[in-house]
């Protein structure tokens, strides 16, 4: 029960922090870190930067599959075949 208390006024001071900031209050959110202090690992909250290149290999990766998934195909001139094979009438 104390636990829940304690938890409960934790909570209430920071929503009261979070909406004193969104009314123009200079005082800025406290981190995770400091809300929780000793809860969360340092290591946990860091994000690690991943390379631009793995990120670039994998937006491709993914725009091929949806590619092949929707049935488009390239081309000879590297242009994508918008009609999908269906024959529309010139005029």
């Amino acid at each position: 029960m104390q636990m829940q208390a304690v938890m409960g006024y934790r909570q209430a001071q920071l929503i009261g922090s979070l909406v004193s900031k969104l009314m123009g209050g200079k005082h800025k959110a406290p981190t995770l870190q400091d809300a929780y202090p000793g809860v969360f690992p340092e290591e946990v909250l860091q994000r690690k930067q991943q390379d631009w290149r793995v990120m670039k290999e994998r937006i491709a990766a993914h725009g091929d599959q949806y590619k092949r998934k929707r049935g488009e195909r390239r081309d000879a001139g590297g242009t994508t075949d918008t009609d999908h094979g269906r024959n529309w009438p010139t005029t």
